[in-house]
């Protein structure tokens, strides 16, 4: 068995363990749900490499493909064509299919009893594998004691080898892994699909995101709600220093002649 790093090597996503989440404070929740709520899906009929999510926010159109991910960071560094695309109805089967691999359960579920799939019945190294996948590859907060399908598929490309699965590929894929259940900040997001019409409310330092399937979330500033709360003690501290009694009339100040 090889090293974890040279799993990710071996795949070309070394770069997936320099990868640094949250180092970025502000969150523009409005731009990512107004994009979100336009967004098409260009060339699905092409191979992967050429797909392309195409929303509108208020700084204008922005484009989330193979060329603009690279822009963030490479996370392939081997050739497009040395990789193995999945269909988008075959990565997110919640079943293993005919595209995976042949004892693919087996193989990165090694302590299985026959029933759901659990952490507990990965290997040592799938274990660790699966904590990095949830943090920088298939992102989620949620059911992270629960295996899906597609960990498996992750897992079993970072520990065999195959299918060389392509970072930027399973990253875009339209639909359900579209919008991750991942928490910005204090909000935490439930699933919501393509074409579902976001809606962003702002009332002062509070933001409520709805869409038309009745979900519905809110989220307030910390930092603004923080700020507020000091102007509020200022205030009550200056209402302290003051004499009890009705105010009397304001000093006038005459300005010195120059």
């Amino acid at each position: 068995m090889i090293g974890i790093v040279q799993m990710f090597e071996r795949l070309g996503w070394e770069r997936v363990l320099e990868w640094y989440e949250d180092i970025t404070s502000r969150a523009y929740l409005a731009s990512v749900c107004e994009w979100l709520a336009s967004l098409r899906f260009e060339n699905e009929d092409g191979p992967p490499h050429t797909w392309k999510l195409v929303g509108a926010t208020g700084r204008g159109q922005m484009v989330m493909s193979f060329e603009t991910m690279n822009c963030i960071a490479c996370f392939d560094l081997l050739r497009d064509d040395e990789y193995t695309y999945y269909t988008i109805d075959q990565f997110l089967d919640i079943k293993m299919n005919a595209a995976d691999p042949g004892g693919m359960g087996q193989a990165t579920l090694p302590h299985s009893d026959g029933g759901a799939a659990l952490r507990i019945h990965l290997s040592v190294e799938g274990k660790i594998l699966q904590n990095i996948s949830l943090e920088d590859i298939m992102v989620r907060f949620g059911d992270r004691g629960k295996v899906k399908a597609s960990d498996c598929r992750v897992i079993h490309s970072l520990l065999f080898g195959t299918p060389k699965l392509s970072w930027r590929h399973i990253n875009r894929l339209p639909m359900e892994a579209l919008w991750v259940s991942k928490p910005v900040d204090q909000i935490c997001f439930a699933s919501m699909k393509q074409h579902w019409k976001i809606i962003v409310v702002v009332f002062g330092h509070q933001y409520t995101v709805s869409d038309d399937q009745g979900h519905r979330f809110q989220y307030t500033d910390p930092s603004a709600a923080q700020e507020a709360a000091r102007e509020e003690e200022m205030i009550d501290e200056e209402n302290e220093d003051e004499p009890p009694g009705p105010r009397g009339p304001r000093q006038q100040y005459a300005r010195p002649h120059r």
